[in-house]
C-alpha cells in the first residue's frame, strides 16, 4: 500500500523541460533579430492571448484579464516562447517593470493530474503567481524563483503537443 508520502513525491517529479519562456518588451523587434542575425525560425505567433478562449485567468490568486502577444519557435525538441505584455497586471509585466527581460521560466507539460500537482506544491508551500485555464488546458506558474532565479510553469495542453516545423 501507497503512503500520502509516496504519492506526494510522484506528483511532484516533473517530466523533462518542453518550453523555455522568456519576456521582451518588443515582440517584432525580438522576432526580427533572431531571424536576421541569427537564422532562427519559423516563428508561430499569436499576437492576442485573449483570443486564445481562456476563460479562467489570475494574477497571484485574483481574476485577472491581461493580454499579451506571443511567438514560439523550435530548437531541437525545445520550445522558445517569447512574451511581450500588453495590457494588464501579469508576472510578465512585473518581470519588465523590474528592468529584467529575457530568460523568465521554464515550461513542463503535465497531463492528467494538473489540480493534483498544484495541490502537492500548495502543501509544500509552493504558491501560483498566475494561471489561467480554458477548454483542454490550463497552465499555472509556481512561485519557485526566490530561490532558484527563476519560474516553473505546469502545461496542460490537452495532449501531447504535435511537432511544429522549426530551426
Amino acid at each position: 500500500m501507497r503512503t500520502i508520502e509516496d504519492r506526494l513525491r510522484k506528483l511532484l517529479q516533473l517530466p523533462p523541460v518542453t518550453q523555455i519562456g522568456t519576456v521582451v518588451p518588443d515582440l517584432e523587434e525580438t522576432v526580427g533579430y533572431y531571424q536576421e542575425k541569427l537564422c532562427i525560425g519559423p516563428f508561430l505567433r499569436f499576437p492576442d492571448f485573449e483570443k486564445l478562449g481562456y476563460e479562467e485567468t489570475y494574477y497571484r490568486g485574483d481574476p485577472e484579464r491581461f493580454n499579451c502577444a506571443f511567438a514560439f519557435f523550435r530548437l531541437g525538441d525545445m520550445e522558445v516562447e517569447i512574451i511581450q505584455p500588453l495590457y494588464g497586471r501579469s508576472i510578465y509585466q512585473d518581470f519588465l517593470e523590474a528592468g529584467r527581460k529575457g530568460l523568465h521560466h521554464l515550461g513542463f507539460d503535465v497531463y492528467g493530474d494538473f489540480d493534483q500537482r498544484l495541490d502537492a506544491y500548495a502543501k509544500l508551500g509552493i504558491g501560483v503567481l498566475q494561471n489561467g485555464r480554458g477548454p483542454d488546458r490550463a497552465f499555472a506558474y509556481l512561485d519557485t524563483e526566490e530561490i532558484g532565479g527563476v519560474i516553473f510553469e505546469l502545461i496542460e495542453r490537452g495532449g501531447p503537443r504535435k511537432r511544429w516545423g522549426g530551426s
